[in-house]
């Protein structure tokens, strides 16, 4: 599932975006019991904060608790997301990829920092960020929140990888 962010777009979530559309035409893919399993009870919440999972029938008619604070149903959505991709890579390898995250929100990257949270789930989270990756992250405007997730991340630099260079990378590590 990939993602990809863009320097002009206002969008919330941006990082996550394309990655939810992903993960909500899989498990349109799925039976109904296994959507049924894969879904925590708290799945209605994350349908507010990406309102495309509304597609998903479990979801469409489901109507989400009320009497949380916004920070509170947020934090409630990033854990249901994370327990939705963690049931997903239980079945399958599941890989998420954000493009230019440089430009991200800081709402993209709290939730980055709560998918890549202790004990993190079986799943592979990569990301490509322009420019020096040992440059302060403070001079880099939202990059900042990445001091929280700098120690569950592997920083590489590259240049441009050629489609073999990067399915080996991959192999690297989640292996063949």
């Amino acid at each position: 599932m990939s993602g990809r962010c863009y320097e002009q777009e206002l969008l919330p979530y941006k990082a996550f975006d394309g990655i939810v559309d992903a993960l909500c035409r899989h498990l349109l893919t799925l039976s109904p019991d296994h959507v049924e399993r894969i879904l925590p009870n708290e799945a209605p919440i994350l349908a507010r904060v990406f309102p495309v999972l509304a597609r998903l029938p479990q979801l469409s008619m489901a109507s989400p608790q009320s009497g949380h604070d916004p920070g509170e149903l947020r934090h409630i959505a990033f854990v249901a997301l994370r327990e939705i991709l963690a049931r997903c890579a239980a079945d399958h390898p599941v890989i998420l990829f954000i493009d230019d995250l440089q430009w991200s929100d800081s709402d993209s990257l709290l939730l980055l920092s709560e998918l890549v949270r202790p004990p993190a789930g079986k799943y592979l989270i990569c990301a490509s960020v322009r420019g020096d990756p040992n440059e302060p992250v403070a001079e880099k405007g939202t990059l900042r929140l990445l001091r929280d997730v700098r120690a569950a991340l592997r920083i590489a630099s590259m240049n441009r990888l050629s489609q073999r260079e990067a399915l080996a990378l991959v192999h690297e590590f989640v292996g063949p």
